[in-house]
């Protein structure tokens, strides 16, 4: 079985629904994408998708530990 990390995941996603290429967002003065992109639309490009996907994910199983810990 192969072993299979967030980042996989997070790229697996993008393919699915479709999210390629570069930012097209106009990132604010002195932002770069995906800075940009967080605050407006975080399918706008695969960099940004693949960061704020990855965190949302790693933040959600942070939580699913936290539940279990609770609840058992």
């Amino acid at each position: 079985m192969q072993i299979e990390t967030t980042e996989d995941l997070c790229n697996q996603i993008a393919d699915w629904i479709g999210v390629y290429g570069a930012c097209k967002a106009k990132p604010k003065e002195g932002e770069e994408c995906p800075s940009g992109c967080e605050n407006e639309n975080p399918l706008c490009c695969r960099v940004g998708f693949m960061i704020v996907m990855k965190d949302r994910m790693e933040k959600a199983v942070e939580n699913d530990k936290k539940i279990q810990e609770l609840y058992g």
